[in-house]
C-alpha cells in the first residue's frame, strides 16, 4: 500500500525527535530537504514523476526525525494535484522548445491523502507524525499511535511537504537540490513567468501571454495556476471578461461581490486590492467588497466597530447584501 501525504507541515525545535517506522529506508520518502521549505512547483513537479512510476532522487531517509506537524493546503494546491493526477501528457516549452511529457501511467486518485480530507484533522487539532513517541511501541518504531505513522502503519508513504522549522531561519531548497530531474515543469513556470512580465498592461488579458495560456488548455491550467502570479491574472482575467473590459461597471461591481463564500478568501483580496480594478468599481460595491473581506478575514470585532462608525447611508448600503445584512444581524446587534 502506498500513500502520498500532502499538506504544510513544520515541526518545533524544542520537540523530541520520533523514531521512523520499521523497514523505513524503503518505506519513507521526504520530498524536501530536511529544515526546508518544499516549494510548490518542486512539490508538485516531484509529484508528477514519482506517481507515474518515474524514479525521482530524495533525501536519503532518517531513523529519528522532527516530530512534522500537519496542515491543510489550499484549494488551488488540490486543483494542481489533481489535474496532474489524471493527466497521461502535459505539454511544456522547455531547453528544447515546445515538448510535450507523456507520463507511464496515470495515479490512482485513493493514493493521494491531503491533510484535512483524506487526512483528517482530529479533534486535537494538530497532526503529527506520532502523537505518542514515548510509548514503548512508538520508541521502537512499531507506531500503533493515531498519528499519521500509526494510522498509515504498513503503508510506503510519500511526504510531498515542508520540513522547516516553526520559529528562526526558514531555507527554501532551490532546484539544484534534485539533480535537474524536476525542470521540465519548472521551466514551463518559469516561461509562462516570463511571458506574463513582459506583456504591457494594455495587452494584460488578450495579448501573447493570453494567447499562449488559452492554447495550454483546460487540461494544463490546473497545473501552473497554483502560482500566485499566474493564479491573480487569471482571476483578474475571469472580471475583465465578465465586465466588457471593466467598461461596464455595474456589472464588475456585481461580479466581485459575488466572488463572497467560505473558499474565495483570496479571490476577493486580489479583486480588492488590484488597481486595474478599483478606478472602475462603483462606490457602493467597493463598500460591499470591503466588508465582505472582513467577514472571510474573520475580523468579526473590526467589522462591527466599522459598520456602527458609518453613516446611515453607507449601513443602508451595506445592508443590501444578503450575506452582509445576516452579519449586521448576528454580530452587531446581537
Amino acid at each position: 500500500m502506498h500513500a502520498y501525504i500532502i499538506g504544510h507541515s513544520e515541526y518545533n525545535r524544542a520537540a523530541p525527535l520520533v523514531r521512523s517506522p520499521q523497514g523505513f529506508e524503503d518505506r519513507i520518502r521526504f520530498y524536501s530537504t530536511p529544515d526546508q521549505v518544499l516549494p510548490r512547483v518542486i512539490g508538485v513537479s516531484l509529484l508528477a514523476l514519482s506517481t507515474r512510476g518515474v524514479p525521482i532522487i530524495t533525501p536519503e531517509s532518517e531513523l529519528m526525525v522532527p516530530n512534522y506537524e500537519f496542515f491543510p493546503i489550499d484549494s488551488r494546491d488540490i486543483d494542481a494535484v489533481y489535474a496532474l493526477a489524471h493527466r497521461r501528457s502535459l505539454d511544456f516549452t522547455g531547453r528544447n522548445g515546445r515538448e510535450t511529457i507523456t507520463f507511464p501511467d496515470s495515479l490512482d486518485p485513493q493514493q493521494v491523502h491531503i491533510v484535512g480530507a483524506q487526512l483528517p484533522i482530529p479533534s486535537s487539532g494538530i497532526v503529527q507524525l506520532c502523537d505518542n513517541p514515548s510509548s514503548p511501541e512508538c520508541s521502537t518504531g512499531s507506531h500503533n499511535c493515531t498519528g499519521v505513522f500509526g494510522t498509515y502503519k504498513g503503508y510506503s508513504l510519500d511526504f510531498v511537504s515542508c520540513r522547516a522549522p516553526s520559529e528562526g531561519e526558514r531555507l527554501v531548497a532551490d532546484l539544484s537540490s534534485y539533480g535537474g530531474q524536476v525542470g521540465d515543469i519548472t521551466d514551463e513556470m518559469q516561461h509562462l513567468l516570463d511571458l506574463l512580465a513582459k506583456e504591457p498592461k494594455e495587452t494584460l488579458f488578450d495579448g501573447t501571454f493570453a494567447k499562449y495560456w488559452d492554447e495550454l488548455g483546460q487540461g494544463n491550467h490546473a497545473v501552473f495556476k497554483y502560482h500566485t502570479e499566474i493564479f491573480k491574472w487569471c482571476e483578474l482575467r475571469h472580471a475583465w471578461t465578465a465586465s466588457n473590459k471593466f467598461a461596464d461597471r455595474e456589472t464588475l461591481g456585481k461580479y466581485i461581490v459575488s466572488q463572497y463564500s467560505e473558499g474565495s478568501k483570496d479571490v476577493l483580496s486580489i479583486l480588492m486590492s488590484s488597481p486595474l480594478i478599483i478606478p472602475h468599481l462603483p462606490q457602493k460595491y467597493y463598500i460591499q467588497a470591503y466588508a465582505l473581506e472582513l467577514l472571510l478575514s474573520r475580523k468579526y470585532d473590526e467589522f462591527a466597530e466599522e459598520y456602527k462608525k458609518q453613516p446611515t447611508s453607507v449601513r443602508n448600503i451595506i445592508l443590501e447584501h444578503p450575506a452582509l445584512k445576516e452579519a449586521v444581524n448576528f454580530i452587531v446587534r446581537k
